[in-house]
C-alpha cells in the first residue's frame, strides 16, 4: 500500500460523490428539500 496515494484517492472519490450528488439535486430539486 502506497500511503501517498490515499489522499489522492480520497480527494478523487470526494469530488466524484460531490458532482454526483449535485447532479441529482439539479435533476430532482425536491430531493434537496427532504432529509434522507
Amino acid at each position: 500500500m502506497h500511503l501517498e496515494l490515499i489522499p489522492m484517492l480520497v480527494g478523487f472519490f470526494t469530488y466524484k460523490i460531490a458532482m454526483f450528488t449535485q447532479a441529482i439535486q439539479e435533476s430532482v430539486p425536491d430531493v434537496g428539500n427532504h432529509e434522507v
